[in-house]
């Protein structure tokens, strides 16, 4: 594999993989600002098992995280190292998101509720990391690595108050809970291919150049950070 070294991509370029945020944003603060609650009253599951079940999903990020990127920091392919997984999480977060966006309205229990929600979370902890590897590989330096995330950042923000305020101009002309969760849940769906294909086509994924001194994620030196109670007090409430 020849070594290339990455050259600062043009603006376009850049907000061609910001794209990226605008579905990754329906599955971030929405989670818990409309469907904790829409779980939870219109569907029946009840406030407590809702939140004890939204605490148990996010504790399993606490082991997707490492292992995902275990396996993301490891591979590559002749098509790149961050664009497979992309491509491969795009039909998991759109069949999650139909699932856990467009639920019937009789039957949903707490089973339908962890196993959509996990394959949901599984996709996008996919996309997260493959996503920010994407950007530490093609990024010239390190304030090149800053401008693509505050790019990043930026179209997250502004995703993330568009897709807040669709219910509520659903609700502003008659639409239930259910249509309102379900608009959501369609923009996802819409925009999970569009944006993936978006990044995929006009970003390059070149190989990531070999550095002598770099060293492969061990999962003892994560027992090692856990043990520091500085970075406890750091990290739990």
């Amino acid at each position: 594999m020849v070594e290339v070294s990455p050259k600062r991509l043009s603006t376009p370029r850049v907000l061609a993989l910001s794209t990226l945020a605008f579905p990754l944003a329906g599955i971030g603060l929405p989670l818990g600002v409309y469907l904790s609650p829409f779980y939870a009253d219109e569907l029946g599951l009840g406030l407590a098992l809702t939140g004890t079940l939204f605490m148990l999903l996010r504790l399993l990020d606490t082991v997707l995280d490492p292992t995902i990127g275990h396996f993301v920091d490891r591979f590559t392919s002749k098509w790149g190292r961050a664009r497979p997984w992309i491509v491969a999480s795009v039909p998991m977060l759109m069949l999650s998101a139909f699932f856990v966006y467009l639920p019937p309205r009789e039957g949903v229990n707490a089973v339908y509720f962890v196993l959509w929600m996990v394959v949901l979370y599984l996709g996008s902890t996919i996309m997260i990391i493959a996503r920010n590897a994407w950007v530490a590989d093609i990024a010239a330096d390190y304030d090149d690595r800053s401008r693509h995330f505050v790019v990043i950042e930026m179209a997250s923000v502004l995703s993330m108050l568009f897709l807040l305020i669709i219910p509520v101009i659903i609700a502003s002309n008659g639409g239930d809970r259910f249509e309102q969760i379900g608009a959501m849940g369609w923009c996802l769906i819409i925009s999970l291919p569009v944006t993936a294909l978006i990044a995929c086509a006009f970003v390059p994924d070149l190989p990531r150049a070999k550095d002598p001194a770099a060293k492969g994620f061990d999962f003892a030196e994560m027992r090692i950070a856990v043990g520091n109670r500085h970075l406890r007090t750091v990290l739990l409430p």
